[in-house]
């Protein structure tokens, strides 16, 4: 048993309390084939404070027979909280009802012919547990709900009814956990659990929607309760007026960085379109004259921009940024922006205003409260620093005739307006292209992702930090050519005709002909042709003969591979190229998962860097 004081006992000494005691659940058939069982609601009071760290699964005679462990699966869409087991465990438990007896060296689990009934005492404890667990909500939120909204969230009703009266689950087999809230009159909504009857769910999930503002975006209480009027307004722009008393609280407090980011996210989350933003927050200009708006500004030039003119866009902005703007979307977008221009310097300037640190590891004198997720802002620093840092290389002498041919000497004329070669931005210009593809089609790499990691959850976030996966979404997914329509206009000229060009550029299935440094010889087998890819870092695994997949750039005289290359069995090369050929980037995915599970099982790494 345990030397715990039950009159004393704590939360944090429930694992303790839970021995002796025995659960009920019912073992659906479908994810006991995957060795699964469900674990919320029933038994959600085990699952956080034993399964989560692996617990003995053991038999009547106290033998262990393996290690349940927590997890979660998709079932129908929805993320499913599941004890996994080793192979067999439900054999004799699948499509019915098990007993759970939490042991002191773990968990026994047998077949159980019906379900008890909730025992008097039960009862009472599950409203006493409630009761104390309401309390004890209360004091973990730093922004108190309503007095008269009396809720829990998960399992703290049960897990203070097992602390109010332990032996009321000694002395009899718990029944099923929803069959004993109910008999205490409770009831559960996603997680939730409230008395029955009367409860105030839309108040509540409002009060939720206003916290999650203040733990996400740290947006003020007070704020937050006006982006989330602002949101409601917004969705009933098309069949409410606005009016004027509430479109001055809206411009005011989206003049603040955090809540303007907070409420695109949330109309985002609501399905409002970027256009029903835009229009939103034009309506509310207009019946606030005579101001320039920072935050209706920025969520106007989104809604331009998302329409196809990047230009108007780029003009609301210039003319929104001032010297003492310290509205940190608006900052950012600023930003991106110039650097999509080839202005690295200006990138950087707006970039420290917003605050951003030139390195993520610097310490700054100031920061700003309402910054966009600093991940955003510390990739598009990392990707501007150097250019904004370093200098081009002289063309000429300063008293030289300039190379531009307008016969005055080089110091009066291109001296400290000199560009770097386009060969050495063509690195840039993919990571503008990356940038775009993270910034709105994330998703699509992350589908991919999925489907060359199977169901291995480390490889899948080892792939989403790999290049191989975005670019497959840009090229096959058509996330690149999507790119260039909506970034033509401010790319130098120069850099949307190299991007035309990648266009037009398909993954290939490569023979490596020849290793010199960092330079790798290739016949590619789906144009027949041979290439040389510069700037690489050949793989130990690769050697003359090595088969790759990639899809190598064109630069200069050169090519090169920005998303790296992956080496292949040679007998896979067949599929590859008719899946290259034919099919998705999905299908593509598919032919060359096999490689990805390999390594992994190998612990290689198989990419080559470019």
């Amino acid at each position: 048993m345990t030397d715990i004081d039950p009159a004393h006992a704590t939360v944090e000494q429930l694992p303790g309390l839970l021995v002796g005691t025995t659960w009920t659940v019912f073992v659906d058939a479908e994810l006991a084939a995957q060795r699964c069982v469900r674990t919320v609601p029933d038994l959600e009071v085990l699952a956080w404070w034993l399964i989560e760290d692996g617990v003995d699964l053991v038999d009547d005679a106290g033998t262990v027979r393996g290690q349940l462990i927590g997890d979660a699966v998709w079932v129908d869409g929805e993320e499913v909280e599941i004890v996994r087991g080793p192979g067999g465990w439900l054999e004799a438990l699948s499509g019915g009802w098990a007993t759970v007896a939490v042991t002191g060296g773990g968990l026994r689990w047998t077949h159980c012919a019906q379900p008890p009934e909730p025992t008097e005492r039960q009862v009472s404890a599950v409203r006493e547990g409630f009761a104390r667990a309401v309390i004890q909500e209360r004091l973990d939120f730093a922004d108190n709900p309503p007095d008269d909204l009396r809720f829990v969230t998960g399992s703290g009703w049960i897990e203070q009814a097992l602390i109010a009266d332990r032996e009321a689950f000694l002395d009899a087999q718990s029944p099923p956990l929803a069959v004993l809230l109910g008999a205490a009159d409770l009831e559960q909504r996603d997680g939730i659990t409230v008395e029955r009857g009367q409860f105030e769910w839309d108040r509540l999930r409002r009060w939720q929607g206003a916290q999650q503002l203040a733990l996400r975006f740290g947006v003020e209480s007070a704020d937050a309760d006006v982006v989330l009027d602002a949101l409601d307004a917004c969705g009933d722009l098309a069949d409410e007026a606005l009016v004027d008393a509430d479109a001055r609280r809206f411009a005011l407090v989206l003049d603040d960085g955090a809540a303007a980011a907070a409420f695109w996210d949330g109309a985002y989350d609501r399905g409002i379109t970027p256009g029903e933003i835009a229009e939103f927050a034009a309506a509310v200009d207009a019946q606030c004259p005579g101001a320039s708006r920072f935050g209706t500004g920025w969520l106007r030039s989104r809604g331009i921009d998302a329409a196809g003119d990047p230009l108007a866009a780029v003009a609301l902005v210039d003319s929104l940024v001032t010297a003492d703007c310290v509205h940190g979307p608006l900052l950012l977008d600023a930003a991106a922006f110039a650097a999509d221009r080839g202005d690295a310097i200006a990138a950087h300037r707006l970039l420290r205003q917003a605050g951003v640190p030139d390195r993520p590891d610097s310490v700054e004198g100031a920061s700003m409260d309402d910054d966009p997720p600093m991940d955003d802002a510390a990739l598009l620093m990392d990707e501007v620093l150097d250019w904004a840092t370093r200098r081009p290389r002289a063309m000429a002498g300063r008293n030289d005739p300039c190379p531009c041919g307008s016969g005055r000497k080089y110091k009066a004329c291109h001296l400290g307006r000199e560009t770097f070669a386009l060969t050495e931005r063509a690195g840039w210009l993919y990571d503008k292209a990356t940038r775009y593809h993270d910034a709105r089609y994330g998703f699509v790499a992350a589908e991919i992702a999925a489907v060359l990691a199977g169901a291995d959850d480390e490889l899948f976030d080892e792939l989403l930090d790999l290049p191989l996966a975005a670019d497959l979404a840009m090229a096959e997914g058509g996330v690149f050519a999507t790119f260039l329509e909506a970034r033509r206009a401010l790319l130098p000229e120069d850099e949307a005709e190299l991007a035309d060009q990648w266009a037009t550029v398909r993954r290939g299935v490569f023979d490596v002909l020849d290793i010199d440094r960092d330079v790798l010889v290739l016949h590619d087998r789906v144009a027949d042709c041979t290439i040389t890819v510069a700037n690489v870092q050949p793989s130990a695994l690769t050697g003359v003969g090595s088969v790759l997949v990639g899809r190598p750039l064109p630069v200069g005289s050169d090519h090169r591979a920005f998303s790296g290359f992956l080496p292949i069995l040679p007998e896979m090369a067949d599929d590859v190229i008719a899946a290259i050929r034919h099919g998705s980037a999905a299908d593509v995915a598919a032919a060359i998962a096999p490689m990805f599970a390999a390594a992994d099982a190998a612990d290689q790494e198989l990419p080559i860097r470019s």
